[in-house]
């Protein structure tokens, strides 16, 4: 314990200054960012209209996570199915993640809404595909 106190010096408070000055995304960043997640969304949409007849879904969850940008963008939700979706000897079923698939989607949607967009941006997000 000795040692540890001799290595380790308290946090000063002055460092939290550095976190007031962080800004956040508004105005044209912040359309594009929401612009570019409604669009994964909008693909992810589609290929899972693209794979209804798809009953164990092994071949849908291929396809959104080859995209990095997918995969990244879903975070511990890939990286939960992805490990069982290459190991799988095919006859796992992946209907169960792809209800919680779609709920992810709500949720991130409803993120989208709620982070103040323009209301350009909401009239296109309510009436046109992004994809």
């Amino acid at each position: 314990k000795k040692l540890l106190e001799e290595n380790l010096s308290p946090f000063g408070a002055e460092d939290l200054d550095l976190l007031e000055k962080r800004r956040g995304i508004t105005g044209l960043g912040l359309n594009q960012v929401l612009t570019l997640l409604t669009t994964k969304c909008d693909q992810i949409r589609k290929l899972s209209e693209k794979h209804s007849s798809d009953s164990k879904n092994i071949e849908f969850f291929k396809e959104i996570f080859s995209d990095k940008d997918c995969a990244s963008m879903l975070g511990d939700f890939a990286f939960s199915v992805m490990p069982r979706l290459s190991a799988s000897d095919h006859e796992e079923s992946f209907e169960i993640e792809r209800e919680q698939l779609k709920i992810l989607l709500w949720k991130l949607e409803d993120g989208i809404l709620k982070s103040n967009p323009s209301e350009e941006f909401i009239l296109r997000f309510l009436t046109e595909e992004f994809a």
